[in-house]
């Protein structure tokens, strides 16, 4: 059993030899040619410009200086505000990371600064709401000096922590579309998988021919 085991392994490494040799000039021709192709398709990607800014979410009125929510959550920014720029909420914090990409350097950071500027205009309209309806609700109850002692406290909370602001605007050049590294170890890849088969189909065609050669 175990000699019968030696020997078919013997016969696949020796099948796996002669078709290296019988195919391995189909072989590198059509590696070399497929990663002739990639390289330059890789090679002529555009310069792509990348700008990046962080902006902080500011946060709502509460009762509550402890317990302040958000004035919009990041998943909400990122939905309502990813027409012209990629938003990406960052884990576990009230920032988003504003970014754009295009071929323009110009149109990348404009992307992001009129990403940023929307947003901080429209959490600014949401917060004078809040504190519209706040100081409406205060009206109506009768109140002592030190609970307007304690709401003024709170606006003056609420209107520092409620600023929505964004950190300085990065701009990253990126050559070859900033995937140069990637597109070449898939053209490599490609063309290896495409070498292989096309030289293992050619393989089954010689031997198919030779089998009906030797019926005739």
């Amino acid at each position: 059993m175990r000699a019968n085991e030696l020997s078919n392994e013997d016969i696949s490494l020796l099948e796996v030899y002669i078709f290296f040799t019988r195919q391995i000039k189909t072989i590198l021709m059509i590696f070399f040619v497929a990663c002739a192709v990639g390289i330059a398709y890789s090679t002529t990607r555009p310069t792509l410009y990348m700008s990046v800014s962080n902006a902080t979410i500011g946060k709502s009125i509460s009762l509550d200086s402890n317990t302040l929510g958000l004035l919009e959550s990041p998943e909400e920014i990122a939905y309502n505000y990813s027409s012209i720029a990629t938003i990406t909420p960052i884990k576990n914090t009230n920032i988003v990371k504003v970014s754009s990409t295009t071929e323009d350097r110009k149109q990348s950071i404009e992307n992001v600064k009129s990403t940023i500027e929307k947003i901080t205009k429209n959490q600014k309209e949401i917060y004078q709401s809040q504190e519209n309806k706040f100081i409406k609700y205060l009206e109506i109850l009768k109140i002592t000096d030190a609970v307007n002692a304690r709401t003024l406290d709170i606006l003056q909370i609420a209107s520092k922590s409620s600023a929505t602001h964004s950190s300085e605007m990065v701009t990253t050049e990126l050559p070859y579309s900033g995937k140069i590294k990637q597109n070449l170890l898939l053209t490599a890849f490609i063309a290896a998988l495409v070498a292989l088969t096309t030289g293992g189909l050619k393989e089954l065609c010689r031997r198919g021919s030779e089998k009906k050669q030797l019926h005739n």
